[in-house]
Protein backbone atom coordinates (compact mmCIF):
# COMPACT_ATOMS: atom_id res chain seq x y z
CA UNK A 1 0.00 0.00 0.00
CA UNK A 2 2.83 2.55 1.11
CA UNK A 3 4.19 2.20 -2.33
CA UNK A 4 1.43 2.41 -4.43
CA UNK A 5 0.63 5.64 -2.13
CA UNK A 6 4.36 7.17 -3.05
CA UNK A 7 3.79 6.22 -7.25
CA UNK A 8 0.63 8.03 -6.95
CA UNK A 9 2.24 10.82 -5.72
CA UNK A 10 5.49 10.55 -7.82
CA UNK A 11 2.65 10.57 -10.97
CA UNK A 12 0.77 13.52 -9.17
CA UNK A 13 3.36 15.83 -8.59
CA UNK A 14 4.91 15.26 -12.21
CA UNK A 15 1.66 16.28 -14.19
CA UNK A 16 1.34 19.17 -11.79
CA UNK A 17 4.64 20.31 -12.72
CA UNK A 18 3.75 18.99 -16.23
CA UNK A 19 0.82 21.90 -16.10
CA UNK A 20 2.72 24.31 -14.96
CA UNK A 21 5.62 24.15 -17.44
CA UNK A 22 3.00 24.26 -20.41
CA UNK A 23 1.01 27.00 -18.63
CA UNK A 24 4.57 28.48 -18.97
CA UNK A 25 5.11 27.77 -22.27
CA UNK A 26 1.83 29.65 -23.72
CA UNK A 27 4.19 33.10 -23.05
CA UNK A 28 7.30 31.87 -24.61
CA UNK A 29 8.44 31.85 -28.33
CA UNK A 30 6.97 28.71 -30.58
CA UNK A 31 10.42 27.76 -30.94
CA UNK A 32 10.58 26.92 -26.93
CA UNK A 33 7.13 26.56 -26.26
CA UNK A 34 8.07 23.29 -28.97
CA UNK A 35 10.95 21.95 -27.57
CA UNK A 36 9.16 22.10 -24.23
CA UNK A 37 5.86 19.98 -25.47
CA UNK A 38 9.08 17.44 -27.43
CA UNK A 39 10.56 17.26 -23.56
CA UNK A 40 7.07 16.35 -22.40
CA UNK A 41 6.40 14.00 -24.76
CA UNK A 42 9.51 12.17 -24.15
CA UNK A 43 8.86 12.17 -20.70
CA UNK A 44 5.11 10.97 -21.11
CA UNK A 45 6.34 7.73 -22.22
CA UNK A 46 8.21 7.01 -19.15
CA UNK A 47 4.93 8.32 -16.99
CA UNK A 48 2.81 6.04 -18.96
CA UNK A 49 4.86 3.20 -17.93
CA UNK A 50 4.24 4.10 -14.25
CA UNK A 51 0.69 4.92 -14.29
CA UNK A 52 0.13 1.40 -15.79
CA UNK A 53 2.24 -0.20 -13.39
CA UNK A 54 0.48 1.56 -11.04
CA UNK A 55 -2.90 0.05 -12.67
CA UNK A 56 -1.76 -3.32 -11.94
CA UNK A 57 -0.59 -2.57 -8.00
CA UNK A 58 -4.36 -1.35 -7.73
CA UNK A 59 -6.06 -4.33 -9.02
CA UNK A 60 -3.35 -6.78 -6.88
CA UNK A 61 -4.23 -4.94 -3.46
CA UNK A 62 -7.88 -4.51 -4.41
CA UNK A 63 -8.22 -8.48 -5.06
CA UNK A 64 -6.48 -9.31 -1.87
CA UNK A 65 -7.35 -6.75 0.41
CA UNK A 66 -11.01 -6.88 0.42
CA UNK A 67 -13.24 -4.02 0.39
CA UNK A 68 -11.81 -1.87 2.86
CA UNK A 69 -8.59 -1.32 0.33
CA UNK A 70 -11.13 -1.14 -2.29
CA UNK A 71 -12.58 1.96 -0.94
CA UNK A 72 -9.73 3.64 -0.21
CA UNK A 73 -7.62 2.33 -3.90
CA UNK A 74 -10.40 3.72 -5.92
CA UNK A 75 -10.91 6.92 -5.50
CA UNK A 76 -7.07 7.36 -5.69
CA UNK A 77 -6.62 5.37 -9.05
CA UNK A 78 -9.76 7.29 -10.55
CA UNK A 79 -8.71 10.80 -10.00
CA UNK A 80 -5.07 9.63 -11.16
CA UNK A 81 -6.56 8.30 -14.70
CA UNK A 82 -8.64 11.28 -14.89
CA UNK A 83 -5.72 13.78 -14.19
CA UNK A 84 -3.25 11.82 -16.47
CA UNK A 85 -5.43 11.35 -19.27
CA UNK A 86 -5.89 15.37 -19.12
CA UNK A 87 -2.16 15.88 -19.47
CA UNK A 88 -1.41 13.48 -22.29
CA UNK A 89 -4.42 15.11 -24.36
CA UNK A 90 -2.72 18.67 -23.42
CA UNK A 91 0.92 17.03 -24.45
CA UNK A 92 -0.24 15.69 -27.34
CA UNK A 93 -2.05 18.65 -29.10
CA UNK A 94 -0.60 21.48 -27.44
CA UNK A 95 -4.61 22.43 -25.87
CA UNK A 96 -6.41 21.99 -22.02
CA UNK A 97 -9.06 19.46 -22.46
CA UNK A 98 -11.87 21.58 -21.48
CA UNK A 99 -13.73 20.05 -17.74
CA UNK A 100 -17.20 18.60 -18.60
CA UNK A 101 -18.86 20.96 -15.99
CA UNK A 102 -17.59 23.71 -18.44
CA UNK A 103 -19.25 22.75 -21.43
CA UNK A 104 -22.46 21.92 -19.53
CA UNK A 105 -22.30 25.16 -17.46
CA UNK A 106 -22.70 26.82 -20.95
CA UNK A 107 -25.13 24.65 -21.90
CA UNK A 108 -27.23 25.43 -19.27
CA UNK A 109 -26.03 29.41 -19.15
CA UNK A 110 -27.10 29.78 -23.00
CA UNK A 111 -30.33 27.95 -22.01
CA UNK A 112 -31.12 29.98 -19.19
CA UNK A 113 -31.26 32.84 -21.88
CA UNK A 114 -32.50 31.51 -24.82
CA UNK A 115 -35.84 30.87 -23.08
CA UNK A 116 -36.93 34.24 -21.57
CA UNK A 117 -35.50 36.11 -25.19
CA UNK A 118 -38.13 33.41 -27.04
CA UNK A 119 -41.21 34.38 -24.53
CA UNK A 120 -40.50 37.76 -24.87
CA UNK A 121 -40.25 37.39 -29.04
CA UNK A 122 -43.30 35.33 -28.93
CA UNK A 123 -45.49 37.61 -26.46
CA UNK A 124 -44.25 40.93 -27.92
CA UNK A 125 -42.71 43.03 -25.20
CA UNK A 126 -45.22 44.47 -23.41
CA UNK A 127 -44.31 47.96 -23.03
CA UNK A 128 -45.92 50.90 -20.79
CA UNK A 129 -44.59 54.65 -21.13
CA UNK A 130 -41.47 54.39 -18.90
CA UNK A 131 -40.34 51.80 -21.38
CA UNK A 132 -39.65 54.03 -24.15
CA UNK A 133 -37.14 55.61 -22.31
CA UNK A 134 -34.90 52.80 -22.61
CA UNK A 135 -34.16 49.65 -24.70
CA UNK A 136 -35.49 46.70 -22.57
CA UNK A 137 -33.25 44.26 -24.21
CA UNK A 138 -30.02 46.57 -22.72
CA UNK A 139 -30.63 44.45 -19.72
CA UNK A 140 -29.52 41.79 -21.62
CA UNK A 141 -26.69 42.92 -23.84
CA UNK A 142 -23.81 42.10 -20.95
CA UNK A 143 -25.54 38.88 -20.65
CA UNK A 144 -25.65 37.53 -24.36
CA UNK A 145 -21.93 39.66 -24.73
CA UNK A 146 -20.45 37.64 -22.27
CA UNK A 147 -22.00 34.11 -23.36
CA UNK A 148 -20.69 34.88 -26.76
CA UNK A 149 -17.15 35.48 -25.91
CA UNK A 150 -17.25 32.57 -23.57
CA UNK A 151 -18.72 30.50 -26.67
CA UNK A 152 -15.54 31.79 -28.67
CA UNK A 153 -12.93 31.29 -25.91
CA UNK A 154 -14.50 27.50 -25.65
CA UNK A 155 -14.36 27.37 -29.65
CA UNK A 156 -10.87 27.85 -29.54
CA UNK A 157 -10.13 25.23 -26.78
CA UNK A 158 -12.06 22.58 -27.61
CA UNK A 159 -10.44 19.77 -29.86
CA UNK A 160 -13.91 17.98 -30.53
CA UNK A 161 -14.86 18.83 -34.02
CA UNK A 162 -18.65 18.01 -33.31
CA UNK A 163 -18.83 19.94 -30.08
CA UNK A 164 -17.25 22.90 -31.48
CA UNK A 165 -20.45 23.23 -34.20
CA UNK A 166 -22.41 22.62 -31.51
CA UNK A 167 -21.81 26.04 -29.68
CA UNK A 168 -21.13 27.49 -32.39
CA UNK A 169 -24.88 26.84 -33.24
CA UNK A 170 -25.92 28.14 -30.31
CA UNK A 171 -24.01 31.07 -30.50
CA UNK A 172 -25.72 31.84 -33.46
CA UNK A 173 -29.32 31.11 -32.25
CA UNK A 174 -28.65 33.20 -28.72
CA UNK A 175 -27.51 35.88 -31.68
CA UNK A 176 -30.12 35.93 -33.63
CA UNK A 177 -32.74 35.72 -30.90
CA UNK A 178 -31.10 38.69 -29.16
CA UNK A 179 -30.96 40.79 -32.70
CA UNK A 180 -34.59 39.95 -33.24
CA UNK A 181 -36.13 41.35 -29.85
CA UNK A 182 -33.91 44.66 -30.41
CA UNK A 183 -36.14 45.15 -33.90
CA UNK A 184 -38.72 44.08 -32.31
CA UNK A 185 -38.32 46.38 -29.54
CA UNK A 186 -37.15 49.39 -31.96
CA UNK A 187 -40.64 48.83 -33.88
CA UNK A 188 -42.58 49.27 -31.20
CA UNK A 189 -40.82 51.97 -29.60
CA UNK A 190 -41.26 54.02 -32.80
CA UNK A 191 -44.82 52.93 -33.05
CA UNK A 192 -45.39 53.58 -29.53
CA UNK A 193 -43.97 57.11 -29.69
CA UNK A 194 -46.27 58.07 -32.34
CA UNK A 195 -49.53 56.39 -30.73
CA UNK A 196 -48.03 58.63 -27.02
CA UNK A 197 -48.00 62.06 -29.49
CA UNK A 198 -52.05 61.72 -30.55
Amino acid sequence: METFDQNVDHITKWIIQADALLDESEKKKPQQKEDMLKRLKAELNDVHRKVDSTHDQAANLMANHGDHCRKVIEPKISELNHRFIAISHRIKTGKASIPLKELEQFDSDIQKLLEPLEAEIQQGVNLKEEDFNKDVSEDNEGTVKELLQRGDNLQQRITDERKREEIKIKQQLLQTKHNALKVKEAWQWSNGRRGLQV
